[in-house]
């Protein structure tokens, strides 16, 4: 018995050893239910094998690759295959761009985008995100153009004419073939050499589309100068339009834009309050832009932005005039001052807005009324004074009252009494 009670310390040291045996069994199988949890959950690309886009040189085109994101979103890089093996990262330059569209909040689709597509853009291009990467997706480009070609409408010999500081609007009108592409301008220099239009301040470019593949393409000057005087062609997908040619005259046209606003014209309103201002305006051949300028130091014009409390408003009366109207919401102090507003190089006379203080209103008011009391006062008094002389005379340190009458005069030589009642005389 004694032996068997002397056994149980020699036992300890094995007991120990075996938990940290079952501890070290125990943190690799929860390490590796971990890790295949990880594993199971990876970035997900889903592009067909043997995917194949075919284009035509000066076309566009646009090739994409979904991607199904395991635990957040992230970035999706494009490359080349050279050789059939080495990958070369696609770079972004000025006809080839990227794109992504989110369809869900781990997953979306990336574009690459090929804007007039070169034949040197052949290849094969794979997408990758999160250490997965996508089927081969093989660009062929022929040489040939399409037989469908985007069709630009624009008459031979077209000719416009302007005056210098006038707007003018040229038109370009074009039908695509299967998406809508981007219409560009161009000025012709010596001749031959295209010049590429950049929009600055006073030339504008608008699109307004007239069905789902054709639309017109604007090319607007506003206030044109004499060195935009020129010829001007647009170009699309590989279509180039006919020469347009733009006179531009030095002298202004005899028919100018009119601009109704009175002399002299005056608006007074108090801080929080709204104010519209108006500026009418009949145009000669076509309606034209209005614009407000803010006179600085009496003589400096200066461009009145829109923000969140200034706007402006156009309303049409005629097919050639309407009214522009500059609208405050809840105008400010500072908003105090000359304005005027300007079209087709006509300028409107001054308009003043007076913006005062609240409290301005408050002590206006009470300057208002002691100055009409004063006055009544003063009404009063004169209007009473003179009557109160009238009823006696006052004299310093005399009686205030009144004489009495003087008696009648009788002849000296009378003694005779009369009595009322005929009574005897006594």
């Amino acid at each position: 018995m004694t032996g068997a009670f002397h056994s149980v310390p020699i036992m300890r040291p094995y007991y120990c050893w075996t938990v940290l045996y079952v501890s070290i069994l125990a943190a690799l199988v929860l390490t590796l239910n971990a890790d295949s949890k990880t594993s199971e959950c990876e970035t997900s690309i889903k592009v067909r094998r043997n995917t194949v886009y075919q284009a035509f040189v000066g076309q566009d085109l646009r090739i994409n690759c979904t991607v199904s994101f395991c635990n957040n979103t992230q970035p999706v890089s494009w490359f080349k295959l050279e050789n059939g093996t080495d990958s070369v990262s696609v770079n972004k330059n000025s006809h080839i761009k990227t794109e992504w569209k989110p369809s869900d909040h781990l997953e979306g689709t990336s574009y690459l985008i090929f804007q007039k597509i070169l034949s040197n853009d052949s290849g094969v291009y794979r997408c990758r995100s999160g250490g997965s990467v996508s089927h081969n997706i093989n660009i062929l480009v022929s040489g040939k153009t399409s037989e469908c070609e985007t069709s630009i409408k624009v008459r031979r010999n077209t000719v416009y004419q302007a005056f210098v500081g006038q707007d003018l609007r040229i038109n370009c009108t074009v039908s695509f073939c299967n998406n809508i592409q981007p219409v560009s301008w161009f000025k012709l220099e010596n001749g031959t050499d295209s010049v590429s239009v950049n929009k600055n301040s006073h030339i504008k470019t608008e699109w307004k589309p007239s069905d789902h593949l054709e639309g017109t393409s604007y090319l607007i000057f506003q206030k044109i100068l004499s060195n935009d005087s020129g010829v001007y062609r647009c170009q699309s997908g590989g279509s180039e339009s006919h020469n347009i040619n733009i006179l531009v005259s030095g002298k202004t046209s005899e028919c100018e834009t009119s601009i109704k606003v009175r002399r002299n014209t005056v608006y007074k309103t108090f801080v929080g309050q709204d104010l519209r201002i108006n500026c009418t305006v009949s145009f000669c051949n076509n309606i034209q832009p209005v614009s407000w300028f803010k006179l600085e130091n009496g003589t400096d014009s200066v461009s009145v932005n829109k923000n969140s409390h200034i706007k402006t408003e156009w309303k049409p009366s005629d097919h050639l005039e309407g009214t522009s109207y500059l609208i405050f919401q809840k105008i400010l102090s500072n908003d105090s001052g000359v304005y005027r507003c300007r079209s087709g190089g006509s300028e409107s006379h001054s308009i003043k807005v007076l913006v005062y203080a609240a409290q301005d209103t408050f002590w206006s008011f009470v300057y208002r009324v002691v100055g009409i009391m004063v006055f009544v006062i003063i009404v009063i008094a004169i209007y009473v004074t003179p009557k109160r002389g009238s009823k006696g005379v006052c004299c310093v340190g005399g009686s205030k009252t009144p004489p009495d009458p003087p008696e009648p005069s009788c002849p000296a030589s009378s003694n005779s009494h009369i009595y009322e009642n005929n009574e005897s005389i006594l």
